[in-house]
């Protein structure tokens, strides 16, 4: 069998992702991850995951409006894309010119009518490999003239990290 990242065997990992996906442990995941996009004033949070080939990210679950639109449809590619670099490079990021900044993949944006303003990425590890990231971002509709949201802090970064540092315990000890 093909051993994947952290020399865990894909399907292993496979099954990890699908319990996290269908969330059984959807209060606690859930509850800490609203909790935390809540004191930050996110408009929005998301659980991205690798998929089966480690080619893309797959969102699994969303706390905003538009997670209907894009959950399990959107593919990310590693290749492109803000959530995509904090899986390469492993680190946390705070990006509040989110839509100004060559990096990000428009796509998703275009797709929803939106602009990202701001963004927290923060990579999801467990079992010893990187398996994806949380995001939570602020946004703006895409037409209108509406002000720039607020940026986020490093408080506010940490604040999620800590959130996604205790969803990751959850998993291990799952």
């Amino acid at each position: 069998m093909k051993t994947g990242r952290g020399g865990f065997t894909l399907a292993n990992t496979s099954a990890a992702l699908l319990e996290l996906h269908q969330l059984r442990c959807t209060e606690s995941v859930s509850g800490i991850l609203r909790r935390a996009f809540d004191s930050v004033d996110a408009d929005e949070g998301t659980i991205w995951l690798l998929d089966e080939h480690e080619e893309a990210l797959v969102p699994v679950w969303s706390s905003g409006p538009y997670g209907e639109r894009f959950v399990g449809i959107h593919r990310q590619p590693l290749t492109a894309g803000l959530m995509s670099l904090i899986c390469v490079t492993e680190q946390a990021i705070c990006e509040n010119s989110v839509y100004q900044n060559a990096q990000q993949d428009p796509t998703l944006d275009r797709r929803l009518g939106v602009l990202t303003c701001a963004m927290i990425a923060v990579p999801l590890r467990f079992r010893d490999a990187i398996h994806g990231g949380v995001s939570c971002v602020r946004l703006k509709p895409a037409n209108a003239s509406a002000p720039e949201p607020p940026p986020f802090s490093t408080a506010d970064l940490a604040l999620v990290t800590d959130a996604v540092r205790e969803v990751e315990r959850l998993i291990e000890e799952g």
